[in-house]
């Protein structure tokens, strides 16, 4: 209060210690009613932070909110950094905070040759349960009725069906597959298997479907599963119906072409930003995409040889779930943070230097003589 009234020190040296970070902002400061003020903002000594960031959070709103909130009353030195941080730390908002940004798209490869690498998944439809196999190089796809049997008996029994006909894979990717695009062809194949089942003849879809090009590759998956296009309900010349296998080379340079624009637009289109890898211990929050809000605080209990994709230990034990779904906990059990008690050191003394340190006098001035008017006070 005394540097406000009398003028602050000519030089920076001359300044006490717990208030050279305001040294270059003196001429802002003056009193109104023993009230320290910045501009027509109250200054908040840093005893008193902590409470204030409580109430600026009341209601929970977001970080830009509370900027805007708090810039109109109060002010301090880090007041915009400090908000930031209380708000990000706060268990309620972590709870209910909206589901993480997309990551960066990562996409897969074409395999060497057919069936090398396939996803499996399981829908539901009409109280019914199918088994859909995909296979990455061909996107050749197999529908296998479960009916109401899900048991794991049952799914092994169906793959090993199929497996007879193309044989067995070297990769089957299945639940939380741990590149975007495993999950994106798992969700294709499941997409169009409920489009032909909804249809009157899912049979001849099915058949249609595996005759059509694709328009990645340009060709259709039995042409590149079975080496030769076969006979569908359209007139074809017998020509196209002769064994005929695609310039491999060719259909990879042509797969990884369109993915690499694929993935350009599909960041530029979801503002796509790279999380935050975790380490085993990490405190997260887990949410998928049937979840509303994010679940208590678990441990990262471990790793994977597979990007994005971690497993945490749980009440229920151990899950892998993809970096996408966990939350990095910087939560607290309530929103008290002591730490913007000591921003500013105060100084232990009695010194009147101290512009923490509100007096009862009345008159106020600045250091180059400007007067300051009136403000209300705000009932703290």
């Amino acid at each position: 209060m005394k540097v406000i009234l009398e003028g602050w020190p000519k030089h920076f040296s001359d300044t006490p210690d717990s208030i050279k970070p305001l040294y270059s902002l003196g001429s802002h400061f003056s009193t109104d009613d023993g009230i320290i003020t910045f501009d027509d903002k109250i200054y908040i000594p840093t005893v008193m932070r902590s409470e204030i960031l409580q109430r600026i959070h009341d209601g929970h709103q977001g970080v830009t909110k509370c900027r805007e909130r708090a810039k109109s009353c109060v002010w301090w030195n880090d007041l915009s950094k400090d908000i930031a941080n209380f708000v990000e730390k706060c268990s309620h908002c972590q709870l209910y905070k909206r589901t993480q940004k997309k990551e960066p798209l990562i996409t897969t490869p074409l395999p060497d040759r057919p069936w090398q690498r396939i996803a499996t998944d399981l829908c539901e439809f009409q109280n019914n349960h199918y088994l859909i196999i995909s296979d990455y190089f061909s996107r050749y796809i197999e529908i296998t009725n479960l009916k109401k049997n899900t048991t794991s008996m049952r799914v092994v029994e169906a793959i090993k069906t199929v497996c007879a006909r193309w044989g067995i894979p070297e990769t089957v990717i299945s639940d939380n597959g741990p590149q975007f695009t495993s999950r994106q062809l798992k969700l294709f194949a499941v997409q169009t298997a409920k489009t032909m089942l909804r249809q009157t003849d899912p049979t001849l879809a099915l058949m249609i479907y595996r005759s059509t090009p694709i328009e990645v590759t340009g060709y259709s998956p039995a042409q590149l599963i079975m080496g030769r296009q076969p006979k569908t309900t359209l007139p074809i010349h017998v020509k196209k119906l002769q064994p005929e296998w695609p310039n491999i080379n060719k259909l990879k340079e042509k797969d990884r072409e369109t993915k690499k624009r694929y993935e350009h637009f599909y960041n530029k289109r979801y503002g796509a930003k790279s999380l935050p890898e975790l380490k085993p211990g990490d405190v997260v929050r887990v949410k998928t995409c049937h979840d509303k809000i994010w679940s208590s605080p678990v441990n990262v209990a471990s790793e994977t040889d597979q990007p994005r994709s971690n497993i945490v230990q749980t009440a229920s034990g151990q899950l892998r779930k993809n970096r996408q779904n966990l939350q990095q906990n910087t939560g607290h059990t309530d929103c008290h943070l002591e730490q913007y008690q000591n921003r500013i050191p105060e100084t232990n003394n009695n010194t009147t230097t101290d512009v923490a340190s509100p007096q009862p006098k009345k008159s106020y001035t600045t250091r180059t003589g400007r007067r300051v008017k009136s403000v209300n006070k705000l009932d703290l």
